[in-house]
């Protein structure tokens, strides 16, 4: 429902996890192994002596500046603006506009997402059984689609809060005039979780 790649959000945090437990883990070794920091400080001296060397050896031009230095920023700048796209891309998707509809003779119709999700909301406002409720708005394929979270008390059936929720939506086509398509998610209580998401009704257009 939003432009996140969640394949590449798994990705990057199974390698930040897997970088993160290699550094917790060599830097356990070292302050627990003499052998282990005797052989840290013997790299990290052949390190700065090699990358002084390979410094060096590559100037750029006449400056006395070296091309891995300039290399070695270009890089962090391009990682750092991969980064800073990536973490602007998350959660897209949202919308603030429910219906939009084509510009006619008679003028065109616009609802504001706004609207739906308070009607909706306090439709649903005294059910005893929900805990919690949040609705948003999303677009997918082209078209806006409302989303209900519904955290359910413990024990509640989720064909109850299925029954509920889709008579509120019921109600809320009727003010709007239009069939709004819906996505359901019950949270809380065990049987509730074994549900899962629920598309109470897709679009038809």
């Amino acid at each position: 429902m939003t432009t996140t790649n969640r394949a590449l959000n798994r990705l990057l945090l199974a390698f930040s996890g897997l970088l993160l437990l290699l550094a917790g883990s060599s830097a356990t070794l070292v302050a627990s192994v003499p052998a282990a920091l005797q052989l840290w400080r013997s790299g990290a001296a052949f390190a700065i002596v090699e990358t002084e060397t390979l410094l060096s050896a590559i100037p750029v031009a006449a400056t006395g500046d070296s091309w891995a230095g300039v290399a070695v920023v270009a890089l962090m700048a391009a990682l750092i603006g991969a980064l800073v796209a990536f973490t602007v891309r998350q959660g897209r998707g949202r919308t603030r506009t429910l219906v939009n509809t084509p510009q006619t003779d008679q003028g065109r119709t616009r609802i504001d997402a706004a609207f739906a999700e308070q009607a909706l909301e306090q439709s649903l406002a005294g059910q005893s059984d929900f805990l919690g409720l949040h609705t948003s708005t999303y677009r997918v394929n082209g078209a806006s689609m409302l989303k209900v979270s519904v955290v359910a008390r413990r024990g509640t059936a989720p064909r109850d809060v299925i029954d509920a929720v889709h008579q509120s939506v019921r109600g809320l086509d009727r003010v709007l005039g239009t069939e709004i398509p819906v996505l359901l998610h019950i949270g809380g209580g065990f049987r509730s979780r074994l549900a899962g998401p629920t598309h109470i009704r897709r679009t038809t257009a």
